[in-house]
């Protein structure tokens, strides 16, 4: 593995995630207002947006190791007969 790949596939995630979130936070107060939710509709839909950040951070740099285990369930096989 390349020194510099996980840097990238963390900047394609975060520049792929940003780009939607950012169409997201403009839409919330529009979305709020149609369907007559609370207040707190926007302030909790833009506390996930912001932790969602770090989530899709954290995911895309350990995503080799997410990865490399999931073939190795053995639930995934056929039980013994």
């Amino acid at each position: 593995m390349n020194g510099s790949e996980p840097f990238r596939r963390v900047a394609l995630v975060e520049g792929v995630y940003l780009a939607f979130a950012a169409l997201a936070w403009w839409a919330i107060d529009p979305v709020r207002q149609t369907f007559l939710l609370p207040e707190l509709f926007t302030t909790v839909a833009r506390g996930a947006l912001l932790l969602g950040i770090f989530v899709a951070g954290v995911t895309a740099w350990s995503y080799p190791r997410l990865g490399a285990r999931a073939g190795d369930h053995d639930s995934l096989r056929d039980p013994p007969q």
